[in-house]
């Protein structure tokens, strides 16, 4: 999908899953909103993050990259700075 639609890329917004069935804690259900348990810090996961910055450098994306995580693991602090190495590290 990426490849096919890099071209048309302006924006990015990146999350890394565990396995391709999402499952939900249903933490915060009160207010409507649900946590996924299986999506992990960048890298940590099965999403090929190299296969598609390869294919987004190639189109020549130069937007932002963000990145998000229902749940962090650790810190939400300590989960963005890994994000943002991983990111540094890998884009």
């Amino acid at each position: 999908v990426v490849k096919k639609y890099a071209h048309r890329v302006n924006f990015t917004h990146f999350k890394d899953i565990m396995d391709s069935n999402v499952n939900s804690e249903g933490i915060g259900a009160d207010n409507g909103v649900e946590v996924y348990s299986n999506f992990c810090e960048l890298g940590k996961g099965n999403v090929d993050f190299k296969g598609v910055f390869e294919v987004l450098k190639e189109a020549g994306y130069d937007g932002p990259l963000c990145e998000e995580l229902d749940k962090a693991p650790v810190s939400n602090e300590e989960t963005a700075k890994n994000n943002y190495e991983f990111l540094l590290n890998n884009w």
